[in-house]
């Protein structure tokens, strides 16, 4: 399970040590990041949705995912955060299921990158990567994903692969933390997907 203040900081609702010990809603508006997209009044809800996570179980994950994608047939996959670097190593690992990733934040490791160079010399589907807002010199675990993810965009750049990366604050979107489909302009981040999706696949 995750603390509260591990929620707050990690998600990106405000800067580390920053979580009020009072969870009003005044409060936690107060100590976030100004204008942040997430209903951050909701804080505590949003914590009770954890469960516990395993970290042994990666293996069987990523098989069920690709006898899914067997199952399913060629597929555009949307997909967030630790499910995002699946969706990129079922891309890498049976490029034939997959016609298109979606990867909002995604955690990549140098395992990834490794993963990736690696690779044997095939075609693979196009990519978009999705970063929000509050990472650059504000968290460094992300800001430390986000630049696994840019030489993960510049490797599929160089093999060919029709690869676009996105920040949304230099769009002039900002606000989002890591949930970026749970917040408040999620309509908008949707749209910037589904035009990609149109003329890239």
């Amino acid at each position: 399970y995750r603390s509260m203040d591990s929620i707050w900081h990690h998600f990106r609702r405000g800067p580390a040590d920053s979580c009020p010990k009072d969870f009003s809603a005044l409060a936690l508006r107060e100590h976030s990041y100004a204008g942040l997209q997430f209903p951050i009044e909701r804080l505590e809800q949003f914590g009770r949705q954890f469960g516990p996570r395993f970290t042994n179980t990666d293996t069987y994950i990523l098989a069920a995912y690709k006898a899914f994608l067997k199952r399913t047939g060629p597929c555009i996959i949307v997909a967030h955060s630790q499910g995002a670097v699946f969706a990129l190593q079922c891309a890498l690992d049976m490029p034939e299921f997959v016609q298109a990733v979606v990867a909002l934040e995604p955690p990549i490791s140098q395992l990834c990158l490794d993963k990736l160079s690696n690779l044997d010399p095939a075609p693979l589907p196009p990519h978009l990567f999705i970063w929000g807002d509050f990472i650059r010199e504000k968290n460094q675990t992300w800001s430390t994903c986000m630049t696994n993810a840019e030489h993960y965009h510049e490797r599929l750049v160089k093999r060919g692969v029709a690869s676009k990366s996105i920040e949304l604050p230099a769009m002039g979107i900002r606000g989002n933390s890591h949930m970026l489909q749970m917040e408040a302009n999620n309509h908008e981040i949707a749209a910037i997907v589904r035009d990609w999706i149109s003329n890239s696949v």
